[in-house]
């Protein structure tokens, strides 16, 4: 794949046309491309990782009434590699990052960490092509559509098993959705428990998780 292809494929993938490519050329190579290109995607990354937490910081301040720690511990979650790599799995242009030979596995895949960094260097190159709310937009879109990726364990199912046991009655969700956000809660006597998450899926995990806790 040539140059330009890379990078049209990039654009169309992330939903943004750069006004200045060469920030987008330098998000997608790896230091160990410097030579053959002078340039790599690190000081973009460094900036990419303030802006994503910053945004993540603000959506769950404005959304989750929730005290420090466990503000804390969802930031993490939506924030590790491991989501972001999966995210860039999903958009489907791992071909397209400029990397070295030493930095791909034996079936050519792009090993361990590199395609958080990758995500978080992109979004550094819309912030400096456009201004924060492009890249808050398509933060917006990217958790909408990946919110299922944050939650590794299947809690609704957890919390179903417990109440079998305990009530013999099936828990009961009840989910709206806003116009940034979806917002569930489940009852378990007088007691109700709040998610709020970026899919339905996601919400009602997160209200499951809550419940969880408070009857263990």
């Amino acid at each position: 794949m040539i140059l330009n292809e890379k990078i049209i494929k990039v654009e169309s993938k992330i939903g943004y046309t750069f006004n200045n490519k060469c920030y987008l050329l330098e998000a997608i190579t790896h230091k160990s491309c410097t030579v053959d290109c002078g340039y790599d995607y690190e000081r973009l990354e460094f900036l990419g990782d303030a802006v994503l937490q910053l945004y993540v910081s603000q959506f769950l301040y404005r959304n989750e009434n929730l005290d420090q720690g466990q503000l804390t511990v969802i930031r993490s979650q939506m924030v590790s590699r491991k989501t972001l790599t999966k995210v860039i799995e999903r958009l489907d242009f791992e071909e397209c990052f400029i990397v070295g030979k030493s930095v791909r596995d034996e079936e050519g895949k792009i090993k361990g960490s590199f395609l958080g960094d990758f995500f978080e260097s992109i979004l550094a190159a819309i912030y400096l092509d456009s201004d924060l709310q492009k890249v808050y937009k398509f933060l917006r879109k990217i958790y909408k559509i990946n919110g299922d990726l944050i939650i590794d364990e299947d809690y609704k199912s957890k919390l179903q098993e417990i109440l079998l046991k305990t009530t013999k009655k099936l828990p009961k969700y009840d989910t709206i959705q806003n116009d940034e956000y979806y917002e569930s809660t489940v009852q378990l006597n007088e007691d109700v428990f709040r998610g709020i998450g970026n899919s339905k899926k996601e919400a009602e995990q997160i209200a499951a998780k809550n419940a969880i806790e408070a009857l263990i």
